[in-house]
């Protein structure tokens, strides 16, 4: 859905013009070519939206050598959520979760877009008050594996009391809250120490993509297979991460790691697993995204030697990690026919 607001705010920039001037940019000037703006009224219009071969609406702050799309570069200079941008969007593009694009003639009949429509699951969302059921308190295990309290917080941990164990918030793309994954709150709790309080469909979304949305944009993009995962990096300092809720990336999963623009994306799997699966996967997004250009990285862990099964790249501490990207990372060359 954010792909289709980009495309209507291009297609009317008008609209672009009318959230800009809600968040009091200045000296707005449009042209076939470009919409340029200033910070404020003592500032000269050096920011840029090309209104050519830029659906992803990327700015370009000359200024502050700042590039990102749109809604990153809202919520970097002016402080606001990703969800509150959202909201401005849908507002100016009119664009809600019951939109249907334009129909076009489709061939044969429109059968395998009707295929599409039957397939295409539907996702359930709740307003953040479900929360409230629980306890908004941070927990001792997961600072304990070296997640910090101010990630706890910003990542909306939670505690369900009455079962003994931790909330983990399920946020869609839109930001909006489309489950709960539950951690018994025990440390060797078996392989049962995982389940959804709330169910959802997190192949329909990434775990940080909401809430890392900013960091991701035109950036190197880490990819794991945990939530946990994506927590130990934010405390680590390393924003630019997001979770697939397993091992395997789904068709739009890949599409949303797309629509990021990102400068590479980067599997970092689990250690043991199948490196053919790593691959797949790769391969997966290179076919998906067939009209991207994509730069396509893994951890390859059989350079590392002081790991064990199942642990993620970041389960080792932030010295260890960082070796990890600057020594056992691997190019992912697709094959000919993939291409």
């Amino acid at each position: 859905m954010i792909s289709e607001m980009k495309r209507k705010l291009f297609n009317d920039p008008s609209g672009i013009v009318s959230i800009l001037e809600d968040y009091n940019f200045c000296h707005i000037k449009v042209n076939e070519k470009e919409i340029r703006f200033a910070r404020d009224y003592d500032g000269g219009p050096n920011i840029v939206i090309r209104l050519t071969n830029n659906d992803a609406l990327m700015v370009v702050d000359y200024p502050r050598a700042l590039r990102c799309d749109l809604i990153a570069y809202l919520i970097k200079t002016k402080g606001c959520t990703f969800k509150e941008v959202i909201s401005k969007m849908r507002i100016v593009t009119g664009i809600t979760d019951t939109y249907k694009p334009v129909q076009t003639r489709e061939i044969f009949g429109g059968i395998y877009k009707n295929i599409h429509k039957r397939t295409t699951p539907h996702i359930e969302t709740y307003p953040d008050s479900l929360l409230n059921q629980y306890l908004p308190y941070g927990n001792q295990m997961f600072l304990d594996d070296g997640i910090s309290l101010e990630t706890q917080r910003k990542f909306n941990i939670c505690f369900n009391g009455q079962e003994n164990c931790v909330i983990i918030p399920i946020y869609d793309p839109m930001g909006n809250l489309m489950g709960c994954k539950a951690r018994v709150n025990q440390k060797d709790a078996g392989r049962g120490k995982y389940y959804y309080d709330v169910p959802c469909l997190m192949s329909q979304t990434l775990y940080g993509f909401s809430v890392n949305y900013e960091h991701l944009c035109e950036n190197d993009i880490f990819v794991f297979e945990s939530e946990k995962s994506v927590m130990l990096s934010y405390t680590y300092g390393y924003k630019n991460c997001v979770a697939l809720g397993s091992d395997s990336v789904s068709d739009t999963q890949a599409k949303l790691l797309s629509s990021l623009c990102p400068k590479r994306i980067i599997l970092m799997l689990d250690y043991g697993l199948d490196l053919g699966i790593t691959k797949r996967n790769l391969d997966l997004i290179q076919r998906v995204c067939a009209g991207r250009n994509l730069d396509l990285w893994y951890w390859d862990w059989e350079y590392n030697e002081w790991m064990s099964d199942k642990d993620s790249p970041v389960d080792r501490g932030k010295d260890c990690f960082r070796r990890v990207v600057t020594s056992e990372l691997v190019k992912y060359e697709v094959r000919l026919e993939d291409r």
